[in-house]
């Protein structure tokens, strides 16, 4: 039984390690294609570029915008909320 169970480990692993990652279709800043692999299956777009996420509606100390997300039903992020 235990030889079954690690036989079934070892074909697991090795299929999993020819399946090849999905990076995220975003781009950064400078132009270069995003290397994240972490990415939302829908969208295809890590975190940092989805471009159905909802920003903070609250401004930083220097007056900019508050780029961080937030969640479902609400406007401010945890910094902002108050």
């Amino acid at each position: 039984m235990k030889h079954l169970l690690l036989l079934l480990t070892v074909i697991t692993l090795s299929i999993s390690s020819y399946a090849k990652p999905t990076p995220c279709k975003g781009t950064t800043k400078a132009g270069v294609a995003c290397k994240s692999i972490i990415v939302d299956s829908k969208t295809g777009y890590c975190n940092a570029h989805n471009p159905n996420r909802v920003h903070c509606s609250g401004k930083t100390k220097a007056g900019k915008n508050c780029m961080m997300t937030v969640g479902k039903g609400s406007t401010t992020c945890r910094l902002h909320g108050k």
